[in-house]
This record gives C-alpha cells, structure tokens and sequence, in this order.
C-alpha cells in the first residue's frame, strides 16, 4: 500500500517472487497495494475476476497464500471471489500463484474463461507448460 512511500525515501524493494523464469523479472507487490488496486479498477463487480486480479497485481504477490488472502479481502467487500470456483477446485494452493504468472505472461484472453471446460483445458496447458 506503501511501496511507493518506500521507493520514493529508498526504502528497500522487495526480492522477485520464486515462480516460473518469467515471473523473475517482476517486482512484490503488496497485499493491500493489490486491494486497493483491483477495487479502484473495478468499481462495479466484475465477471472477470482472474484478469482483474492480474491486472491489480495479483501476479506479483508474494506467494498463493498472499494471492489467496487479497480474493479474501476483494470479496469482503462485495465482489464475487476473483478465482473463479474451477481454478479453486482444480488447482494445488501452491500452483495459484505460479498458475497467475503463467497467465499474465501468455496474455489469456478473457474468452478463454467462457466455460468449465475451457478453464480445465486452461490449467492442463500451465501444467504442461510450466510442470
């Protein structure tokens, strides 16, 4: 919520999440920071939670615990859970995370969200992809 407060007094940034290599590059993000984004982004309720969650940061946290932890926080505040029940159901908790990454970099469109199917075509192409 802070890291830009931390950035601008030389704060100390936070190490790359562990993940898949295209995930290396990408700097933490924190909970809150992730939060405030994805409800100031989305002022209304949106059927596509996982793109925005991506879109707020969600990739970039720290670990699936954390990912987990911000949905909770999201839907608290009257919005659908961002992962969709499919990816809850289907993926480990530690893959939510890598499983995000792999996401934002291969740009997944929201049509690939159209069905139970289509999703559980999405997650055996990760594990394919990033083992």
């Amino acid at each position: 919520m802070f890291g830009w407060l931390k950035r601008l007094f030389g704060g100390a940034e936070s190490a790359a999440p562990a993940g898949p290599a295209f995930a290396a590059e990408r700097p933490r993000r924190e909970l809150m920071d992730v939060v405030d984004a994805f409800l100031t982004q989305n002022p209304q309720p949106t059927p596509y939670g996982v793109h925005a969650l991506i879109a707020a940061g969600g990739a970039e946290l720290g670990d699936s615990q954390t990912v987990l932890q911000a949905c909770e926080r999201i839907a608290a505040h009257g919005y659908q859970y961002p992962l969709n029940p499919t990816l809850r159901d289907e993926l480990k908790k530690h893959e939510i995370l890598p499983y995000l990454q792999w996401q934002a970099a291969a740009g997944i469109a929201r049509e690939e969200y159209r069905n139970e199917n289509t999703i559980r075509k999405l997650i055996r192409r990760f594990r394919d992809e990033v083992g």
